[in-house]
Order: structure tokens, then sequence, then C-alpha cells
């Protein structure tokens, strides 16, 4: 077992030279060891530093979800504030409309209650019809005559002359 008896002992990071050719080969315990050994040590340099890199790829993960979240936030917002502010601008849209159809209207003479039937998008189209309705419901306005607010019975007339233009206009 030393090399002066002539044998030599086998290198234990060489495998055996020989094997046996039966179906189990024979190795010694340091053999055994010293292959699982270098096993080990190939493994180990093959994933050397892998703890640092999973720990940096969880925190990787951690602040792209919070960021994620963040913009999500943000997009979110923003979305809510487009479809405002849109539906603001529609519906400014339709009151302007609406005011320039009651502006026309009453420019025109047209009787207040059929303001609401004007139609039209442009201020010809608003004008056209609108003359249109006038033609149609031309209605005179009612007078009162001579008589006004605070107004007093001249000299000499009666006063029942004014009592009765008074129920006059109550009737109509």
């Amino acid at each position: 077992m030393t090399e002066q008896s002539g044998e030599q002992q086998p290198d234990p990071k060489e495998a055996p030279k020989e094997q046996p050719k039966g179906d189990e080969a024979k190795f010694t315990q340091a053999q055994l060891n010293s292959f699982l050994a270098n096993q080990k040590r190939d493994i180990e340099s093959k994933y050397e530093g892998f703890d640092d890199i999973k720990a940096k790829a969880v925190e990787f993960e951690k602040l792209t979800e919070s960021t994620k979240t963040e913009v999500q936030r943000a997009t979110e917002a923003a979305q809510a504030a487009a479809g405002e502010r849109d539906s603001i601008k529609s519906e400014n849209e339709r009151l302007q409309a609406i005011l320039q159809r009651q502006k026309i209207s009453a420019t025109q003479g047209l009787d207040p209650e059929l303001w609401d039937r004007v139609q039209g998008s442009t201020v010809e189209e608003i004008e056209a019809d609108v003359k249109k309705l006038v033609e149609k419901f031309s209605v005179t306005p009612k007078r009162a005559g001579a008589l006004r607010s605070g107004a007093s019975v001249p000299e000499g007339a009666s006063g029942k002359r004014g009592a009765a233009a008074l129920r006059g206009l109550r009737r109509d």
C-alpha cells in the first residue's frame, strides 16, 4: 500500500483506469469521496452567485409591481379625467346650441312656448326654422292698450272702463 511494496495508490482525482467487466464497478471509498467532491464543486461553481441573483430578481419584481400599480393608477385617473372632460364638452356644446336657438327665436319674435321646437345646428339653419315657425304660428302679442302698471284712469273717464280692460286681459 505504499510505494515500496510496488503498489500504487490510485489518484483520488482520477477515475479508475480499469473497471471490472461485471454489472458492478468496484471503487474504493477514497475514489467515491473524491468523485462526489468533484461533482459537488462543479455544481456549486455552476450556480455560484445564484442566491444574490435570486434576491435581486425578487427585489426587481417588487419594484416593478409597485411602479406598475402607480402607472396603472395614473392611467386610470387620466382616462377618467378624459371621459369627464368629453362629457362636459358635449354638455357645453348642447347648452350652447340651445342658447343660440333661444337668442335667435327671441330676436325673431317667436313665442317662447315654441322655442323648444326650433331645429338646426348652424345660425342659418336656426334662423330659417324660426322664420317658418313665426310664419306658421304667428301670434300677435297681447297689448294691454293704454293701461300700464301703476296707470290711473284719465280725468273724465269712468273707472268701469279700466276694470273691464283688466278683466279682458285675465280671460285671454
